[in-house]
């Protein structure tokens, strides 16, 4: 599926237009892995900057897509003469803990979201670029082939957090309004986080007061904690962590599975033994796996 181009704007042409106008688009041709790439697709406007994500398409698409909350990733794609080529999971720069590649292989359209990052923006900043960005993402999802009631979400650490928060509150507000047109809820249909913190009430007190994001009032802290949020129409959630995390503690992982559990929505905690905030070598392959597993059974 080609999309047209009166549905992508790209940042490279960028001069103020708002998502979704008309503009030139650089598309990449069928790759040897047949995969479609439109870069840089913007979702709103911040400070004179664009937010954007990106879009994989893939060879045999399957209606669904999967949106990757980037949170400093190694790269998904290079540009090569103007054309942009999905890296193989073995060209990336650093160990790979998620894989467009993978996804795209098993016919998921991925769309790999960018938001703004400490130290500029702090967390609840970060927070209203994720939702805007699902809430277009949900909007323009049939222009890429995809039913916008089969989208998930894959993030790991603050990713992670991001996507249990807006799989677990996906409320709209008179703020939520997406450029004048009526508010659309940022709901997704799966999600899966890798080493997540849920509480950040108490990850604060653990090792959290560090990060730049967390530079804002403490008394948010409830606000932006997705353990307060578990209800029963919750997603079906996977939590995936190690027991040896001592960045993001176990007990974080196990807080959200619990209170899912309690809620009466569907969720699974795997545990990974001797794992640390970041998986390696076999365990990134277990973690892969689970995660198309995932996204295989809860949107197709």
């Amino acid at each position: 599926m080609r999309l047209r181009a009166e549905h992508i704007i790209l940042f490279g042409i960028l001069t103020g237009c708002a998502a979704g106008e008309p503009d030139e688009a650089v598309v990449s041709d069928a790759s040897p892995r047949q995969v479609q790439i439109d870069a840089d697709v913007v979702y709103g406007h911040k400070f004179g900057m664009a937010l954007t994500f990106d879009v994989y398409h893939p060879a045999e698409p399957n209606g669904a897509g999967v949106i990757i909350v980037n949170g400093g990733l190694p790269p998904f794609i290079t540009e090569e003469d103007g054309q942009y080529r999905l890296l193989d999971n073995s060209e990336r720069s650093r160990p790979f803990q998620f894989s467009a590649q993978l996804l795209v292989e098993n016919g998921f359209t991925v769309f790999n979201l960018r938001h703004g990052s400490s130290p500029k923006f702090v967390l609840p900043e970060i927070v209203a670029d994720v939702r805007r960005a699902v809430r277009v993402i949900r909007d323009v999802a049939p222009d890429y082939g995809v039913n916008p009631e089969r989208l998930g979400l894959w993030g790991g650490s603050a990713g992670g957090h991001l996507s249990l928060l807006l799989g677990a509150s996906p409320e709209i507000g008179p703020q939520d309004a997406v450029d004048g047109n009526a508010p659309i809820e940022a709901r997704v249909a799966a999600v899966v986080a890798y080493y997540p913190p849920s509480d950040l009430e108490a990850w604060r007190v653990e090792v959290a007061r560090f990060f730049p994001a967390m530079d804002y009032p403490p008394e948010r802290d409830r606000e932006l904690s997705p353990v307060h949020y578990a209800t029963a129409d919750d997603p079906p959630t996977l939590i995936i962590h190690g027991d040896q995390d001592r960045l993001v503690l176990l007990s974080q992982g196990q807080l959200m599975y619990d209170a899912l559990l309690e809620a009466g929505a569907t969720s699974e905690l795997i545990v990974v033994e001797g794992a640390g905030h970041g998986f390696e070598g076999e365990d990134i392959d277990l973690a892969l796996a689970q995660s198309l597993a995932w996204f295989q059974r809860y949107l197709q």
